[in-house]
């Protein structure tokens, strides 16, 4: 049966969203061998460390490290989901959703006989771009090849959507005949306008943040396997090639590099 130190049964091994991915349940597993690692040369008296980095003291402090901003990343995407799902909420899904205001402006406009029919194109033109532009579901597996393009796309979906409500509030801003059909004022669009800008904005700041938290456990977890590695081969010379305890780790080794 696999060790596991309370160090690697806690806060990190929880059910956010992050570990759900085969690269983060794969690095799981290859943090419970860590944790083995470091309970073997605990146990091991005949164990002394030549350095540093191959004690069962440095380990133990990268771990922590790993386990923090573990914790952090986690935190932060599930930030990043649910800011994401308020936002598509507001594009899409609520009765004062943009693509509810859209099709009630647009199907207001079309039964309106004062609106010029040159105005009335122009809306469903407008709606149709809106209609046709689906908001998506906020990609998180940063281990997938393509996930920056993934990324973008996301991002492309709301610009098109809020580019184009943008027109046609300015449409509506600009038209009397149109702001008589209309059962929205320029004033609620704008507003929602103005709220899907602040979302955007948060969303952006918060995936820079992924980033920067995400590449910072990735350095973390490098020199969590150099550490392993040096133990492998202080353990070599100190317990010789034939021990049970330097088999082990070795095994431990080879499953976490």
């Amino acid at each position: 049966m696999e060790r596991i130190t309370p160090l690697l049964s806690g806060r990190s091994l929880n059910d956010s969203v992050l570990h759900q991915t085969p690269f983060e349940k794969s690095l799981r597993r290859r943090l419970v061998k860590v944790g083995s690692v470091l309970e073997l040369i605990e146990r091991e008296n005949e164990y002394t460390p030549a350095s540093a980095l191959s004690s069962a003291g440095e380990l133990r402090r990268l771990i922590d490290t790993f386990e923090e901003l573990d914790s952090e990343l986690a935190r932060v995407i599930t930030h990043y989901i649910d800011v994401s799902l308020t936002r598509k909420r507001l594009f899409k899904g609520e009765e004062t959703s943009i693509k509810h205001v859209a099709y009630v402006i647009k199907t207001a406009a079309a039964k309106g006989r004062g609106v010029k029919d040159g105005y009335l194109k122009e809306v469903k033109e407008i709606y149709a771009a809106i209609s046709a532009q689906n908001p998506l579901a906020p990609p998180f597996d940063l281990a997938r090849p393509h996930f920056e393009k993934d990324l973008d796309t996301f991002n492309l979906s709301y610009q098109v959507l809020l580019d184009n409500f943008r027109l046609l509030a300015a449409r509506l801003a600009t038209s009397n005949e149109l702001t008589g059909t209309s059962p929205y004022s320029v004033t609620t669009l704008q507003a929602l306008v103005a709220q899907a800008e602040i979302l955007t904005r948060e969303i952006a700041v918060i995936v820079q943040k992924i980033f920067v938290v995400y590449e910072e456990r990735l350095l973390v977890f490098e020199q969590i396997k150099e550490s392993c590695h040096a133990i492998c081969k202080r353990s070599r010379f100190v317990l010789g090639s034939h021990h049970a305890v330097y088999k082990e780790l070795m095994a431990l080794k080879h499953a976490i590099m």
